[in-house]
Parts: C-alpha cells; structure tokens; sequence
C-alpha cells in the first residue's frame, strides 16, 4: 500500500500495526532508522544490528565478483576477499554527480548503489513484524545538499521501488525522528511547508 491509500483510509485502519511510517537518516558514515509506534504514539529506533543492539549500520556496500553478490554495512566492512571486491562508501555525498562506479566491467550509479542500500535497510522493517508493510517514509537530508543532489537522491527511492511510499524530505534527523512521520499530522506538514524555507519538506504528500 502506498502512502497516498494510506492517508486516504479511516482513522481506525490505520491502527493496524501491520502498517509502518519510517523515519531515515542516511549518512556518509553509517545509518539508522524508526518507526512511529502507534500503541506508545512515539517512534522507536529500530535495531540494524541482528540482535547486538546498535542502532546504526556503516552506510557501505560491497560487490563481491566471484559470487555476484551485494554486501551490506558491517559485513561489507569486516568481509575480506581475494581483493576482487568492490567497496563503496561515502555514497550520499556523491549524489547530484551523476557519479559512476566500475562494478564487473560494467557502470553503475551511485544512485542505484544507494538505491540497494535503502532496500536493505528498509528490509529490517521485517525483523519487527513479518507481515510489516511499509507505508511511509521521510528521509532527512543534509544541509549541503545541492538542488541536484535532492533530485537524485528522490531517484534513489524510485530505483528502490519506494517512490509511491515517500513522504517527503527534511533537512535534519531531529523531524524524521520526532515529527513527521504520524499519517495524521500530514495537515500541519503542509502548513509548516508553506510557511518554512523550501528545504523543510521538499515533495508534496500525495
């Protein structure tokens, strides 16, 4: 279910705790993520650590070309290969580059690498509930992005498969974790939009 049916539902369906608001903040170094409890009315980070408590992972991924496989934050750091593996890091601030990596003899985006990384990352939203489905996100951005950089990190959900599932874009971890991601407060997002600088929220709720 995408964000724009969500908002449309009654208030009482939306109770259902099948369904999930994230909250992402993606970050050069590492990244985390929440998600708005209904019962407590407050978000709660969510553990990416497999049990060991952390609330981050390094934002890293890893091609592997022996096997053709994709690594994901910690294991992309620790994993040790024959020295064929391709390690990319520091993606977020190479968006609004159109930047290209060599991955097997073959160029591929940053934003398609950024875009595996926010499926693996939004894929934790499982770990809580299987049957979980996510029908919100914000993400926050950093103060240094550039008008191209925003575009294409807007590219990195729909390349994801979350473009109908996102909310929008706020310029600091503080609102994605406390503020913008409740279905029913989607009234005040637009007024503070209006009347805030044009980084506050950056696309339109659907």
């Amino acid at each position: 279910m995408n964000w724009k049916k969500y908002k449309e539902m009654p208030s009482d369906a939306k109770q259902n705790e099948v369904y999930y608001i994230i909250g992402l903040d993606i970050g050069n170094d590492s990244s985390c993520m929440a998600f708005y409890n209904l019962s407590e009315r407050v978000p709660e980070t969510i553990d990416l650590s497999g049990g060991y408590g952390k609330p981050s992972v390094p934002t890293v991924m890893q091609y592997i070309s022996e096997t053709k496989e994709w690594v994901f934050g910690e294991y992309a750091i620790l994993n040790r290969g024959v020295g064929t593996e391709v390690t990319m890091s520091a993606l977020m601030e190479r968006l609004g580059r159109f930047d290209y990596i060599d991955v097997d003899g073959k160029a591929m985006s940053v934003a398609n690498v950024l875009a595996l990384f926010v499926k693996e990352l939004l894929s934790n939203v499982k770990n809580i509930n299987p049957k979980a489905e996510i029908v919100g996100i914000v993400a926050a951005v950093p103060a240094y992005f550039s008008e191209q950089a925003h575009e294409e990190f807007e590219r990195v959900f729909k390349l994801a498969g979350y473009e109908k599932e996102l909310i929008g874009f706020v310029p600091d971890r503080e609102c994605v974790l406390a503020h913008y991601y409740q279905g029913e407060r989607i009234s005040e997002i637009e007024k503070a939009r209006t009347l805030a600088n044009p980084l506050y929220l950056r696309r339109k709720p659907y």
